[in-house]
């Protein structure tokens, strides 16, 4: 035990810190990546931390590919604490409780799996859909929406949906052959079904949260509907949601949607 803390103590710090300085994350951001990191390197091991990093490793380039084309009011890609908290803390949580109940059987296995396949699906329908040429729409109304606005969807968004669940499928699939061969009750067949039902119910629920209940503010001075409190570097004025659900809660409510759907559908397979 003594081994495996110091071991995630010296990786999780190591690559925290390149993050950092690879700007990935702020300072916060990579504070916090170390808090939730050391706990899945901790508690789940090595396939655990390989989800994360999958996760975590492609988000992040398909983030900063074409960054200044798809945000043109942001300065950096920086995320900070409250991103990664938002990302991931409940795969997080799903370690701690399961560790504490002494879960079996590839359920906990599972259920990380599914919370990090919402975050990431999230992740990509966001990045690969701003790449879209036309507009979204709306989960809700099915009207057409800005690029970026809570609520929007396309069809090359969802194709980011797909990719992520494909690519983390891949990742789990290798690291399986060469490593340790998984043990779960649905085998490999039944876990890509979790991955891609988990994305799909992560993204879809980001999507119908953040157009019913995420705050949306206009700038008054560009007349751009935001989702910040300051643009144009003067404050913005909320013209619907609720002011304490911002992005970060968002994404966390899907996360955890994702982890309720892989938790069902294990419990149903």
């Amino acid at each position: 035990m003594l081994h495996t803390l110091l071991e995630a103590l010296v990786v999780v710090s190591l690559l925290s810190g390149l993050a950092y300085f690879g700007r990935f994350l702020d300072l916060s951001g990579s504070m916090a990546a170390f808090v939730v990191g050391f706990i899945i390197y901790w508690l789940g091991g090595y396939l655990h931390f390989i989800i994360l990093l999958i996760f975590f490793i492609v988000s992040s380039l398909f983030t900063k590919y074409r960054y200044r084309d798809k945000y043109h009011d942001k300065a950096d890609s920086l995320r900070s604490w409250r991103n990664v908290v938002g990302n991931g803390a409940v795969a997080a949580a799903v370690l701690i409780l399961t560790h504490l109940t002494a879960v079996c059987g590839g359920l906990d296995l599972v259920i990380y799996v599914g919370a990090i396949s919402a975050a990431f699906a999230d992740t990509m329908a966001t990045e690969v859909g701003m790449l879209s040429r036309g507009r979204p729409k709306s989960i809700i109304s099915f009207k057409d929406v800005e690029k970026g606005q809570s609520g929007g969807v396309s069809l090359l968004g969802y194709s980011g949906v797909l990719l992520s669940a494909f690519i983390l499928w891949t990742g789990i699939m290798l690291f399986s052959l060469l490593y340790n061969p998984l043990q779960i009750n649905t085998g490999y067949i039944g876990l890509l079904v979790i991955i891609l039902l988990s994305a799909l119910a992560g993204s879809t629920s980001d999507s119908i949260i953040g157009a019913l209940m995420q705050a949306q503010y206009r700038c008054k001075k560009c007349g751009n509907i935001v989702e910040v409190r300051t643009h144009c570097s003067i404050p913005t004025t909320r013209i619907r949601g609720y002011s304490f659900v911002n992005n970060d809660v968002v994404n966390l409510l899907a996360t955890l949607s994702g982890a309720i759907t892989s938790y069902v559908i294990f419990k149903l397979w």
